[in-house]
Protein backbone atom coordinates (compact mmCIF):
# COMPACT_ATOMS: atom_id res chain seq x y z
CA UNK A 1 0.00 0.00 0.00
CA UNK A 2 1.29 3.44 -0.90
CA UNK A 3 1.71 5.92 1.92
CA UNK A 4 -0.70 8.37 0.33
CA UNK A 5 -3.41 5.73 0.70
CA UNK A 6 -2.91 5.21 4.42
CA UNK A 7 -5.85 6.51 6.49
CA UNK A 8 -3.56 8.42 8.87
CA UNK A 9 -1.79 10.15 5.97
CA UNK A 10 -5.10 10.99 4.29
CA UNK A 11 -6.43 12.46 7.52
CA UNK A 12 -3.28 14.54 8.01
CA UNK A 13 -3.42 15.85 4.42
CA UNK A 14 -7.08 16.80 4.86
CA UNK A 15 -6.28 18.62 8.10
CA UNK A 16 -3.47 20.54 6.39
CA UNK A 17 -5.75 21.46 3.47
CA UNK A 18 -8.39 22.83 5.84
CA UNK A 19 -5.78 24.84 7.73
CA UNK A 20 -4.36 26.23 4.48
CA UNK A 21 -7.84 27.14 3.23
CA UNK A 22 -8.66 28.95 6.47
CA UNK A 23 -5.39 30.88 6.31
CA UNK A 24 -5.85 31.98 2.69
CA UNK A 25 -9.35 33.40 3.02
CA UNK A 26 -9.24 37.10 2.32
CA UNK A 27 -11.70 39.07 4.39
CA UNK A 28 -12.43 42.77 4.64
CA UNK A 29 -11.40 42.63 8.29
CA UNK A 30 -8.02 41.13 7.38
CA UNK A 31 -7.49 43.73 4.65
CA UNK A 32 -8.33 46.53 7.09
CA UNK A 33 -5.91 45.05 9.65
CA UNK A 34 -3.16 44.91 7.03
CA UNK A 35 -3.90 48.48 5.98
CA UNK A 36 -3.74 49.61 9.61
CA UNK A 37 -0.30 48.00 9.92
CA UNK A 38 0.79 49.86 6.78
CA UNK A 39 -0.63 53.12 8.18
CA UNK A 40 1.31 52.72 11.41
CA UNK A 41 4.49 52.05 9.45
CA UNK A 42 3.88 55.07 7.24
CA UNK A 43 3.34 57.24 10.31
CA UNK A 44 6.54 55.97 11.94
CA UNK A 45 8.42 56.84 8.74
CA UNK A 46 6.76 60.28 8.71
CA UNK A 47 5.15 59.69 5.30
CA UNK A 48 1.93 61.75 5.43
CA UNK A 49 0.92 60.93 1.86
CA UNK A 50 1.20 57.18 2.47
CA UNK A 51 -0.59 57.54 5.79
CA UNK A 52 -3.45 59.37 4.09
CA UNK A 53 -3.64 56.71 1.37
CA UNK A 54 -3.99 54.02 4.04
CA UNK A 55 -6.78 55.95 5.70
CA UNK A 56 -8.59 56.29 2.38
CA UNK A 57 -8.15 52.58 1.70
CA UNK A 58 -9.64 51.67 5.09
CA UNK A 59 -12.58 53.99 4.44
CA UNK A 60 -13.18 52.36 1.05
CA UNK A 61 -12.96 48.86 2.50
CA UNK A 62 -15.44 49.75 5.24
CA UNK A 63 -17.88 51.30 2.75
CA UNK A 64 -17.52 54.83 4.11
CA UNK A 65 -15.75 56.18 1.02
CA UNK A 66 -17.13 56.11 -2.48
CA UNK A 67 -15.21 57.28 -5.52
CA UNK A 68 -18.34 58.33 -7.36
CA UNK A 69 -21.55 59.80 -6.05
CA UNK A 70 -24.75 59.60 -8.07
CA UNK A 71 -27.72 61.45 -6.65
CA UNK A 72 -31.03 59.83 -7.52
CA UNK A 73 -34.68 60.63 -7.12
CA UNK A 74 -36.40 59.51 -3.91
CA UNK A 75 -37.15 56.07 -5.41
CA UNK A 76 -33.40 55.58 -5.92
CA UNK A 77 -33.92 54.55 -9.51
CA UNK A 78 -33.08 57.42 -11.82
CA UNK A 79 -30.56 60.24 -11.50
CA UNK A 80 -31.80 63.72 -10.80
CA UNK A 81 -31.68 66.01 -13.80
CA UNK A 82 -31.55 69.77 -13.64
CA UNK A 83 -30.76 70.23 -9.97
CA UNK A 84 -31.79 73.40 -8.25
CA UNK A 85 -29.75 74.64 -5.30
CA UNK A 86 -32.58 73.57 -2.99
CA UNK A 87 -32.44 70.04 -4.48
CA UNK A 88 -28.69 69.88 -3.86
CA UNK A 89 -29.07 71.02 -0.25
CA UNK A 90 -31.85 68.52 0.37
CA UNK A 91 -29.83 65.67 -1.20
CA UNK A 92 -26.75 66.51 0.86
CA UNK A 93 -28.79 66.73 4.06
CA UNK A 94 -30.24 63.28 3.34
CA UNK A 95 -26.77 61.85 2.72
CA UNK A 96 -25.41 63.40 5.90
CA UNK A 97 -28.31 62.05 7.93
CA UNK A 98 -27.78 58.53 6.50
CA UNK A 99 -24.07 58.71 7.31
CA UNK A 100 -24.87 59.88 10.83
CA UNK A 101 -27.29 56.97 11.34
CA UNK A 102 -24.79 54.47 9.93
CA UNK A 103 -22.15 55.71 12.38
CA UNK A 104 -24.47 55.44 15.39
Amino acid sequence: MRRAQLPSVKANVEKLRKTAAANTVVTVARLIDNTEEARLLAMSLEEPSSTNQCIQTMAKLSGLWRDKLVLTDPSGEKPYEGFSDADRVKALQTLMEKAKQAGA
